[in-house]
């Protein structure tokens, strides 16, 4: 699936789309040209017919790198980051539901002030509406509460 590599000292992580499955060219416009500040930035490639799609993972630290203990306030400022590109895909004429939601590939700014996605074009990779309740519900129930011990 995703294949993290080093390119020009850029941390990058690639997927190969073989030839033949149908790409959201429109979304692929979108990204390459007017690219969204919640999704992550990327180079597509043709090479022998396949498809490569190479995120740079520039900014951020990885969702799965964070401490799994924090605030409510932080906490729920964070949820916030994370779900308002669900709203704001259809601005952008994406569909959420072609978000990658893997901690490993969701970057998180500063002070979690910005939430970065890999959006992945395809029919293969799009989740379900209870695939992603289920990502949320998962990264809630992980996390403890620093101030409020009774959360759960």
């Amino acid at each position: 699936m995703l294949t993290d590599v080093i390119i020009a000292n850029q941390s990058c992580t690639k997927l190969v789309i073989p030839e033949g499955e149908k790409l959201d060219q429109i979304a692929l416009q979108v990204i390459r040209r007017d690219c969204p500040d919640f999704l992550l930035p990327v180079r597509v490639l043709e090479i022998n017919g396949n498809t490569e799609l190479c995120y740079e993972l520039s900014e951020g630290v990885r969702l799965s790198y964070m401490a799994h203990e924090m605030t409510k306030s932080d906490f729920s400022e964070l949820l916030f980051h994370m779900l308002s590109p669900l709203k704001n895909c259809s601005d952008w004429f994406m569909d959420y539901h072609c978000l990658f939601f893997d901690e490993n590939y969701i970057m998180v700014g500063k002070n979690r002030q910005s939430v970065r996605y890999i959006y992945i074009p395809d029919e293969k990779h799009r989740k379900t509406d209870k695939e992603i309740q289920d990502f949320f519900m998962g990264l809630i129930l992980q996390t403890n509460m620093k101030d409020d011990p009774n959360y759960a």
